[in-house]
């Protein structure tokens, strides 16, 4: 499933990106660093994370509904505040290959 979403980001930006798994403790580092994590909701659910504090954990953005703006409501649409619940099981990143 990545590497063709992977191969169609590369094509449509003219640059070769790739993906890798991170472990939940780097994700502030790639948030903080200014690259968005795709956060697996359950179920083949997926959100993108976008910011993180220690009271809200991960704010995501949410493009499968329309409560899922994370920069206009951050709490509703958090990790540990959350009005949907999510609790993330694995982290991906998508990045420019010679970024890694």
């Amino acid at each position: 499933m990545w590497d063709r979403a992977v191969s169609v980001i590369s094509d449509d930006c003219g640059q070769e990106y790739g993906h890798i798994d991170i472990l939940p403790g780097v994700v502030r580092d790639w948030i903080e660093g200014g690259t968005p994590v795709l956060c697996h909701a359950g179920r083949g659910h997926w959100v993108v994370g976008v910011g993180c504090s220690s009271d809200l954990g991960i704010v995501y953005l949410d493009p499968a509904t329309q409560f899922g703006d994370g920069y206009d409501d951050p709490a509703r649409n958090s990790e540990k505040q959350g009005a949907k619940g999510y609790a993330f099981n694995r982290y991906v990143v998508v990045h420019p290959v010679e970024s890694v």
